[in-house]
């Protein structure tokens, strides 16, 4: 029955079981972030010990979610997506799994604080806008990610479709790695002609054009896994390859 498929709990056949430890790894360095990089730049709080000096230059765990996120969601659409009403479903399910936790948590922080409904900085959380307005994460914290998220669940099904879809396992690879290109040349770019800015976060972190090359990375090794699983599996075969990365 559709109302059974649609509440169906898909893991990919678990094809790819080392995505959990993945995801527990990006969680761990995500945590370590909040414990040392936090507290020193907001409340000048420094530990003083190695740990913590090194901790502070890791801030590759965002980007490896943001890389695990978009290695997800393109095989989800490599394997459900061929026609439009695929794609309504796959944006229906998307909006029901984040919708409705988020709206919870977000009405108890309204009620608790005091929240006006007119507040624009309600209205920025309720569009997934925070990561272009920093101010409206005093509303619920910690909400940029999620605005990153969600921009990427709206254009990258609507890209695959149109880009994508029809296209060859080749063409579909150049066409990623054109857009990796042009994420890379776009934060370059960005840095270049901002040089020195107040807000560093909420320029060169925060904003989802800042994120495209992860995404697009994530991408990209989904193609990979999806059509040249058996090229990569005799690459990773050879014993030269273990001997490199037991070494490393």
């Amino acid at each position: 029955m559709p109302s059974r498929r649609f509440f169906e709990i898909r893991t990919l056949s678990n094809s790819f079981p080392y995505f959990h430890g993945l995801r527990t790894l990006a969680i761990l360095l995500i945590i370590q972030v909040h414990v040392t990089i936090v507290p020193y730049f907001q409340f000048g709080v420094d530990f003083q010990n190695t740990w913590s000096h090194v901790s502070r230059n890791a801030w590759f765990g965002m980007d490896f979610f943001f890389i695990l996120s978009g290695l997800l969601i393109t095989l989800i659409l490599l394997k459900e997506v061929d026609e439009p009403k695929d794609l309504k479903t796959f944006y229906f399910k998307r909006a029901f799994r984040i919708f409705p936790v988020f709206w919870v948590i977000l009405a108890v922080l309204v009620f608790i604080r005091g929240v006006s409904l007119s507040d624009p900085h309600l209205w920025q959380q309720l569009l997934f806008v925070t990561n272009y307005f920093r101010h409206a994460e005093a509303v619920f914290p910690g909400t940029w990610s999620l605005a990153v998220e969600e921009h990427f669940y709206l254009i990258a099904p609507l890209s695959f479709m149109i880009f994508l879809k029809r296209a060859s396992p080749a063409v579909r690879l150049k066409r990623l790695v054109g857009v990796w290109f042009f994420g890379l040349a776009l934060v370059f770019g960005l840095h270049f002609a901002l040089g020195e800015v107040d807000d560093w976060v909420g320029t060169f972190y925060f904003p989802t054009h800042v994120r495209i090359g992860s995404l697009t990375t994530g991408m990209i090794v989904a193609l990979l896994l999806t059509h040249y699983s058996a090229y990569w599996k005799n690459i990773f075969q050879r014993r030269w390859i273990r001997v490199v990365s037991v070494a490393w």
